[in-house]
């Protein structure tokens, strides 16, 4: 696995390593080893600068405990309007971890709903807020999978059946995101897993890694 690789899984909830963590060893070009405790036969996972050619999906990470905020405005949306919901949002620091625009609508994806009364007071007359909790942020990482569309196919292949919310496919070269229902994310991880890992090494538990982490690490080959 590359080290930007891994800087997006830990982005995007995995919290065994922090993206800052790697720096020194990127600078320097020194290779990272993940090993698992409960495992120590296991080989592990070597992080490295250049992995060769992609590969297609090398891990699958969800993270919980996330909230989808619907922004619709009173009458549309006009860039100064944008504008002010970034401000307000920054005024109460509440970071947004992911954005999706439409022509009348904006969904952006939030860590915690604490503030959102008060934004959304402050908002009223310009735009109206709802949200949703108990959701979860599942990713599919690897170098260039936005650019292999049967990789989007056959992961909502696996998940046909399960409702998906704001598919980000295209901020990044490395990752495939999008929102699930909380209640199933351990279960759309296993059916991601079967379906682009069925043939290689073990997997690393959800339960197990949880306890650990508070998020998934599915690695390609590896405990």
């Amino acid at each position: 696995m590359s080290f930007d690789e891994a800087a997006d899984l830990a982005y995007f909830g995995a919290k065994v390593l922090h993206p800052a963590t790697l720096v020194p060893a990127m600078r320097s070009n020194i290779p990272v080893w993940v090993l698992n405790s409960r495992n120590p036969e296991c080989p592990g996972t070597e992080i490295v600068a250049h992995c060769g050619p992609p590969d297609g999906v090398k891990a699958i990470t969800a993270r919980r405990g996330v909230a989808i905020v619907d922004v619709e405005p009173v009458r549309w949306f006009a860039p100064e309007l944008l504008r002010e919901v970034f401000d307000v949002f920054e005024r109460h620091q509440q970071s947004l971890d992911l954005l999706s625009a439409s022509r009348d609508s904006l969904a952006l994806l939030v860590s915690s709903v604490s503030g959102l009364p008060a934004i959304a007071d402050e908002l009223k007359g310009m735009a109206n807020l709802s949200w949703e909790n108990h959701k979860a942020l599942v990713c599919l990482v690897g170098e260039q999978v936005r650019r292999r569309p049967e990789i989007a196919s056959q992961a909502f292949r696996a998940i046909g059946d399960i409702e998906v919310r704001m598919i980000c496919q295209g901020a990044s070269e490395r990752n495939i995101s999008f929102l699930v229902d909380e209640s199933r994310a351990e279960e759309a991880v296993h059916r991601l897993h079967r379906a682009f890992f069925s043939n290689s090494g073990p997997m690393l538990e959800p339960a197990a890694s949880l306890a650990m982490c508070q998020a998934e690490w599915v690695w390609h080959g590896a405990d």
